[in-house]
């Protein structure tokens, strides 16, 4: 799962001023719109979404993920910053705070062709065309070429799972699995 944190804020949506919280689990993504529930429906909430992010070109951001390994019932939680410029251009740096010290420990650096995954304690590059391999939705959304009402079923997820009390959270399933996430 990831807690994507300041991506988009409920202003952009038209809704008010709060942060949207977009959460991508295996097999389901969530987006949390922070408004009254009966003020938004999943479907609007994607199509704000989405007008929203077909008319910005660039977004930076700071993030939260949290991987949950089912099998061993633990969680790791990452945090970093991600920028993103369309078309196809993002970096992710992952960092580790250890006292009033922060590293950045990972990068995920994409030029819209290539995608290279920089370890920084060890000091080496990995290099991927991605015009080889699929990008998961939730990443070509990010990209710019996604869209989220064609390959997502929205719903919204009232299991208290995500967000506060008032919270609306948007749960996007994907309509095609993948073994991406």
């Amino acid at each position: 799962m990831i807690d994507v944190i300041g991506i988009i804020t409920r202003t952009w949506l038209g809704l008010a001023s709060a942060p949207l919280v977009a959460a991508p689990a295996a097999g389901s993504s969530t987006a949390q719109v922070t408004a009254p529930a009966s003020a938004v429906s999943a479907n609007d909430a994607v199509q704000n979404i989405q007008k929203f992010y077909a008319g910005i070109n660039q977004v930076t951001a700071q993030f939260r993920q949290t991987v949950k390994y089912a099998v061993f019932g633990t969680d790791k939680t990452s945090d970093g910053t991600v920028w993103l410029m369309k078309p196809g251009k993002m970096r992710w740096d992952y960092v580790e705070k250890k006292g009033s010290t922060v590293s950045v420990k990972k990068s995920f650096i994409s030029n819209g062709k290539t995608l290279y995954v920089v370890e920084h304690d060890n000091k080496q590059v990995m290099k991927k065309d991605l015009k080889q391999d699929l990008m998961p939705v939730a990443v070509t959304f990010l990209y710019g070429t996604g869209d989220l009402a064609k390959e997502f079923n929205a719903a919204l997820d009232t299991t208290g799972t995500y967000g506060t009390k008032g919270d609306v959270v948007l749960k996007l399933t994907p309509k095609t699995p993948s073994a991406q996430y």
